[in-house]
């Protein structure tokens, strides 16, 4: 058996009225009070493939502000939803080799 309470509150200097009878059922405490809420980050996703295989790219993961969410004027999640690293960072070999060769003529025509 669920207990019927009668409350009276005002919004804005004005009573709150929701039925001719002036009796106001409340069904739970947050039918009457709205708590802002700053929002909190999410754990971290996993990491994503590397955007390069060689040369140098980037991994990134997500989060998002859900935990919780900003409800009633509350703050959003202050960073950002991503976090980056490099990755691959190595030379690739055939830009290796074309590097050595085009120093090697460069350096070859000077000492000519």
């Amino acid at each position: 058996m669920s207990e019927v309470v009668s409350v009276a509150f005002y919004i804005g200097g004005v009573p709150f009225v929701e039925s001719d009878e002036n009796v106001v059922m409340i069904k739970s405490i947050s039918d009457v009070f709205s708590c802002t809420v700053n929002g909190g980050w999410s754990s971290w996703g996993g990491w994503t493939m590397c955007t390069a295989t060689c040369g140098g790219g980037t991994k990134s993961r997500p989060r998002s502000c859900t935990n919780p969410k900003p409800a009633n004027d509350g703050s959003n999640c202050v960073g950002s939803p991503s976090g980056q690293l490099p990755c691959s960072t190595n030379g690739c070999p055939g830009m290796v080799r074309s590097l050595e060769t085009n120093l090697h003529r460069q350096t070859k025509q000077i000492f000519q």
